[in-house]
């Protein structure tokens, strides 16, 4: 949790979604990074951990990128919005970019953009096997 805060800092001071996020890409669960605007929509595409590739078939290669998706109905958006600066947690659930069991983890802050959400994809499975 402390990664997801310190990566939204440095969003607030301007850095890239891919250099506020190097620590969190380091870890071993993490699946994808991506940022929303504050109507909920996906800005850029999925930041993903260097050398790891999507678990997906081939033909479902055009899900993995998102950006200009509309997240506005997703808990991880809602919740964040309710209380900027406060880290949430979902349930885990079905990942329509990589087929498996994820929980995302999100946060909203100011930035030079204006409000946006930060959030970052856990491969649940993964994770609970550790």
């Amino acid at each position: 949790m402390r990664g997801l805060e310190r990566a939204s800092v440095r969003l607030m001071e301007g850095e890239s979604l891919a250099a506020a996020t190097s620590e969190m890409l380091q870890l071993a669960d993490t699946a994808r990074c991506f940022l929303l605007d504050q109507a909920g929509r996906q800005i850029g595409d999925n930041v993903v951990p260097i050398g790891r590739t999507s678990q997906r078939a081939k033909r479902f290669s055009p899900l993995l990128h998102s950006e200009g998706a509309s997240w506005e109905r997703r808990p991880y958006f809602i919740e964040a919005l309710r209380s900027p600066g406060r880290v949430h947690l979902t349930a885990p659930y079905l990942s329509i970019n990589e087929a498996h069991l994820c929980v995302t983890v999100s946060i909203a802050a100011q930035t030079p953009y204006g409000l946006q959400v930060l959030c970052v994809d856990i491969n649940w499975e993964a994770a609970k096997q550790r």
